[in-house]
């Protein structure tokens, strides 16, 4: 069997700039798109979005490490 092609490991999709991710949920891609739309107008509750995206499907590394920025301290 394939490696991508085993369970659990959720499908290949690509976000609104052609960027390929992986995810096992629905409602995490659905998180990542409502993130992106609401960074792409300056609105609030991006993070929010990302924090449920990252929640849905937290083997999902594009939703993690988007996530992981916005909780980052952001004074080093």
């Amino acid at each position: 069997m394939a490696a991508a092609a085993r369970e659990g490991e959720g499908e290949v999709r690509r976000d609104m700039w052609g960027q390929e991710y992986r995810t096992a949920s629905g409602g995490c891609a659905a998180a990542l798109d409502e993130h992106y739309a609401h960074t792409m107008s300056f609105g609030r509750g991006r993070g929010h979005a990302v924090l449920r995206a990252a929640a849905a499907d937290p083997r999902c590394a594009l939703a993690s490490s988007l996530a992981a920025h916005h909780v980052a301290p952001r004074d080093p």
